[in-house]
């Protein structure tokens, strides 16, 4: 299949070789497009906007890049962060977007404007998680500090400090009505936190080592968690208690998440993999392969059509509902992308294009052969919506059509 790889100098290939671009057509020889733009560092948390139009990623190199989710396309970047940014969430009706670092700092973004409102100095160590309330007016941040704090967002002032956990807080997230907080940590427990009073409400024990990720069911009924046990834990909010563990990744759980229904869960793992499971029996649906090293972070869109992934192999990734790989995206430190399909279909910015090599066998080629036929932004387009009018499949048998015999 084509797609992705990463070659001996860590640079990403794009392999097409089922395009037919050899002599003949039952001897295919692969071409591989090697693009010298690479993702300055890994990518930490991806999030979804409200409406599904757009995305944001963070990572390692400081900065949030907002992208066009139908396109490929990058709108913006957001700069500001001096470490790196850790998690980023978007508020409830989409115009603001929150942002937690390394550099112990919040930052609140306009999006509309691509202006920061608000830059709060919120813990005494790196924050590692983020998440708006529903109502969009507070924000939740968790921390090394081994604290949670509650922030107003209009004016910045800290609302309220939950103290309680024994190790690093890595994970921070709402309930659907907004009266109940809960976080993880790596002293391995969750916190259910009351939002109004700060009170501890429960405490959740059976991960046997740090917990990385924690979600709330849609109804606010179940929550379920990962981390470095391997363990995905799915709990009943009403009694604490372990209603099932799902056990398949090979190395610790990054990211957990519930698809808007309830009806499944998502995971992304150390081990590459990100795995969608039966919520209501606990079986692997399906593992989804694509990315090259740790999977960090994972969410569906609000209207459960896709997902989105990221990676430290500086890939973003968006996938089917049922997991089925629709396109591929890198991009660099200076806001140059290239977005790609499993046809091998491509989509780059300017500087990115003109840096596209081709590969076959061991010998170059120019990329004027291929371009014309691969840089397709609107293929590229067409997947990311699930290609619904199949222009992909008529695109790829053209390309057979017109291959050289």
């Amino acid at each position: 299949m084509p797609g992705f790889q990463t070659s001996s100098s860590g640079k990403l290939l794009l392999l097409l070789s089922c395009l037919a671009l050899s002599s003949g057509a039952a001897a295919q020889e692969r071409a591989d497009i090697e693009p010298n733009v690479a993702h300055s560092g890994a990518v930490l948390s991806v999030s979804f906007s409200p409406d599904g139009a757009a995305f944001a990623t963070a990572g390692t190199d400081k900065t949030i890049l907002l992208w066009d989710a139908y396109s490929g396309q990058i709108k913006r970047t957001f700069e500001g962060h001096t470490d790196d940014v850790n998690a980023v969430a978007f508020s409830s009706d989409g115009t603001l977007l929150a942002s937690a670092s390394k550099d112990k700092t919040l930052k609140i973004w306009n999006v509309p404007g691509g202006v920061l409102a608000r830059t709060i100095e919120a813990h005494t160590n790196e924050v590692n998680a983020v998440a708006f309330s529903p109502d969009g007016k507070k924000l939740a941040s968790a921390s090394d500090d081994m604290s949670v704090k509650l922030w107003d967002v209009a004016t910045g002032a800290l609302l309220r400090t939950f103290e309680g956990h024994t190790g690093d807080v890595n994970a921070v997230a709402f309930s659907q009505d907004g009266t109940r907080l809960v976080s993880g940590s790596g002293d391995h427990t969750l916190k259910l936190w009351n939002v109004a009073t700060g009170q501890l409400i429960k405490t959740f024990t059976g991960h046997t080592d740090a917990i990385h990720a924690v979600a709330f069911s849609p109804d606010g009924k179940r929550l379920v968690s990962g981390g470095e046990d391997r363990a995905i834990r799915l709990w009943d909010v009403a009694s604490g208690e372990t209603v099932r563990s799902f056990e398949a990744h090979a190395k610790a759980i990054s990211s957990v998440g519930f698809s808007n229904d309830g009806a499944r869960v998502v995971s992304a793992s150390e081990d590459t993999t990100v795995k969608l499971w039966d919520a209501g029996s606990g079986e692997l649906a399906r593992t989804l392969t694509g990315h090259t090293d740790d999977a960090e972070s994972v969410v569906f869109s609000r209207d459960g059509t896709r997902l989105l992934s990221g990676g430290d192999d500086g890939r973003i990734i968006v996938w089917s509902a049922s997991g089925a790989l629709r396109a591929s995206l890198i991009a660099s430190g200076d806001g140059e992308w290239l977005a790609t399909t499993p046809a091998g279909f491509f989509a780059a910015s300017r500087a990115g294009v003109d840096t596209l090599g081709v590969v076959r066998g061991v010998a170059p080629t120019a990329m004027k052969q291929f371009y014309g036929r691969m840089n397709r932004p609107e293929l590229v387009a067409a997947a990311l919506q699930g290609d619904p009018e199949g222009r992909i499949k008529e695109a790829i048998a053209q390309l057979n059509v017109d291959a050289p015999r």
